[in-house]
């Protein structure tokens, strides 16, 4: 047992322990995960024959929680549709995660990952009985990648980012001793690939794309091909914003820079989503709205309505979505987007809005979001200070569409240019396989 090991066993696991059994006290969701995370394994059983069976290839999915999961499924969905005899066992730390995920449909087993002490991982690992283990994003614990290491069973960290401790700073042989326990890690950018070999790892590190484009791309053109309308709500030369994820300070300045450019004889449409479509905050919206229509009003229309009818309904109102998860499949009637947050704690997603291949904008703060800055650099996100900047946006490109498409197709082509990680890594995990 190495230095590390034994510090890591003896001083911070018990000392981790002692801080968990307090913080269960005032945190709901530890105290579920570690009242549960036994019973959890329950899911097992049922797989006991198959685990057994030589035939069988079970690979371990780890993710903290749902958006390190999301990054996973393209991974798991591409190895389900290469081999039949794949066993995909995924777990997560955090309730959020396990709970909304539990059913997953590609997944044969969903369990909570146990506290990481020496007996919890031996635990563990016999129940799994795991092939390969794979590892998302900056899910590092030492105990399970050494039993693993010592049972001959390669562990993978993919989508890989440089841990942003500062503690770390001042741990940096531990972390490179506990790094170079995975057999292989792939980083989503060079800069990420750069902050790990600054270590001097002996384990190899490789560089590709983050594989949630493969997730946006494949969400975006199921969108496309299944609109959430049985007609077109809008001709094809209307130009339509949709504003996503808006909160109280995007959607004051939307309205004003739209009613400057209606005054200047300029028609656009308005979808507008925001963040959270609560009754009061739609009540609110409305009142701005000089002119609305909800989405559920429009899903509720009598059937068979004609195209005519439908376009006739909402000509000329604002589209104000009171409902979720809708917004990914109303990016395509977009000629541009506007992004929300970004006057808040920061800009939402940007990735999606930009396969569709249109232009954004969102307010100033989008720091907090790598790829913002990177569509902000290319110069298809522009960001916004005021109304009047989103107001000369919007005239400018309304008035010069071909630089519309420009832009557009700068957004689009940086993330599609950014897809097939999740190929790349399920192909190396079946060879990892086929030499075991």
């Amino acid at each position: 047992m190495s230095i590390h090991s034994i510090v890591y066993n003896i001083i911070f696991i018990p000392i981790a322990i002692i801080i968990k059994k307090i913080w269960q006290l005032f945190n709901p969701k530890l105290k579920e995960r570690e009242r549960n995370w036994k019973s959890s394994m329950e899911d097992m059983k049922p797989l006991e024959s198959k685990l057994n069976a030589e035939e069988s290839f079970v690979i371990w999915f780890h993710s903290a929680s749902m958006g390190e999961f999301e990054q996973a499924k393209p991974v798991i969905e591409e190895l389900k549709r290469t081999r039949e005899n794949v066993i995909a066992v995924c777990s997560f730390f955090s309730p959020s995660g396990y709970n909304h995920q539990r059913h997953y449909p590609f997944a044969d087993a969903v369990v909570y990952l146990p506290f990481d002490t020496k007996s919890n991982t031996k635990y563990f690992l016999r129940q799994v009985k795991p092939d390969i283990a794979v590892f998302v994003r900056y899910e590092i614990w030492r105990n399970f990648l050494e039993e693993l290491k010592a049972s001959k069973v390669p562990a993978l960290l993919i989508n890989a980012t440089f841990p942003r401790s500062i503690l770390l700073n001042f741990f940096k042989s531990f972390l490179r001793s506990t790094l170079n326990l995975f057999k292989e890690i792939y980083t989503i950018n060079y800069k990420q690939t750069n902050k790990f070999n600054s270590l001097g790892l002996t384990t190899k590190v490789e560089t590709l794309a983050d594989t949630r484009f493969d997730r946006i791309i494949a969400n975006i053109e199921n969108a496309k091909t299944n609109p959430k309308f049985r007609y077109e709500l809008f001709d094809e030369s209307e130009f339509v914003i949709v504003a996503g994820s808006t909160w109280e300070p995007d959607e004051k300045l939307i309205f004003s820079a739209i009613d400057r450019l209606n005054s200047d004889g300029k028609e656009l449409r308005l979808i507008l989503v925001p963040h959270e479509p609560t009754e009061n905050n739609i009540m609110r919206i409305r009142k701005l709205a000089k002119n609305s229509v909800l989405l559920s009003e429009i899903e509720k229309l009598p059937f068979p309505a004609t195209p005519n009818e439908l376009k006739d309904f909402v000509k000329g109102k604002i589209i104000i979505v009171d409902s979720v998860g809708k917004l990914l499949g109303l990016y395509r009637y977009a000629k541009v987007a506007y992004i929300g947050g970004a006057f808040g704690d920061g800009v939402h997603s940007v990735t999606e809005p930009a396969g569709y291949g249109i232009p954004l904008a969102a307010g100033s703060n989008i720091s907090s979001s790598p790829d913002a800055v990177d569509l902000a650099l290319l110069g298809c996100l522009h960001t916004v200070r005021d109304s009047n900047e989103l107001y000369l946006w919007l005239k400018e490109l309304m008035e010069n569409p071909n630089e519309a498409d420009q832009l557009g197709h700068i957004a689009k082509n940086y993330v599609y240019s950014r897809q097939g990680a999740s190929k790349v890594i399920s192909s190396r995990i079946l060879e990892l396989w086929n030499k075991s």
